[in-house]
């Protein structure tokens, strides 16, 4: 991958761990709004998730473990660039948010496996893209918390690649309990993080898979991701 392009990425991912220690923003924004307005953008965020479905629409995904990965797609709508700070995630002070001022979700699905794979594929048709990243968050956030804040990277970087989240079980809560738990959710989704990352250097709409993630998990493609050995060829930060 483009050394330029990585240095560009690179203190942006800074900001994921950064959000999560600051002041929890509200619950429920995964809930789609209706309202498209002119000079916003869209990021299709796809998601691979060892985490399990929350009964709740608005987060479609909660901090307990699943004995199965599922997957999904969320597409995420960003104000105009004269309404926001390159680098924030604008939140919204009450639901539905405003897509003038506000991040909101344009729409949620569900996907198994198949689908999962025929949506990298449609992505790739759509964007001339063939390059895959491959976010892995770390300790502390909410589901919702990590799709808002990839969406914000990925478009402020001008990323021309196709995103791909994996989600793993975390707590979204500042507690030794909740962190002991964090860390063992991480040791138990390694395998499916393997699963993943051999799975897109199968694909054939994918010719380049990257991973970006917060360096502190343990074994497997863990340390290969950290060792810059993440599918096809990768990446990391600090």
């Amino acid at each position: 991958m483009n050394f330029t392009y990585l240095l560009r990425i690179v203190p942006l991912l800074g900001l994921l761990t950064a959000g999560a220690c600051a002041e929890r923003p509200m619950s429920g924004v995964l809930l789609p709004v209706r309202d498209s307005v002119e000079g916003t953008s869209r990021v299709l965020i796809l998601v691979a998730s060892t985490r399990q479905r929350s009964e709740d629409a608005a987060q479609m995904f909660g901090g307990g473990r699943a004995g199965h990965v599922s997957y999904a797609s969320v597409t995420v709508s960003i104000p105009p660039d004269s309404a926001r700070k390159a680098g924030d995630v604008q939140w919204p002070r009450t639901l539905p948010g405003d897509p003038r001022r506000d991040f909101v979700t344009l729409a949620t699905n569900y996907l198994d496996k198949p689908g999962f794979e025929a949506a990298i594929a449609a992505n790739a048709k759509q964007t001339k893209r063939s390059r895959v990243v491959v976010f892995v968050h770390g300790f502390n956030n909410r589901f919702d918390d990590t799709v808002y804040r990839f969406a914000q990277i990925v478009h402020d970087a001008k990323a021309p690649v196709i995103p791909v989240l994996f989600a793993w079980p975390s707590r979204g809560q500042v507690a030794l309990r909740a962190y002991t738990y964090d860390k063992e959710s991480a040791t138990f989704s390694r395998d499916a993080f393997d699963d993943l990352l051999d799975d897109l250097s199968r694909h054939r709409n994918v010719t380049e898979s990257t991973c970006w993630r917060i360096r502190w998990e343990t074994g497997s493609r863990w340390k290969r991701c950290a060792a810059g050995q993440c599918g096809q060829s990768g990446a990391t930060t600090s």
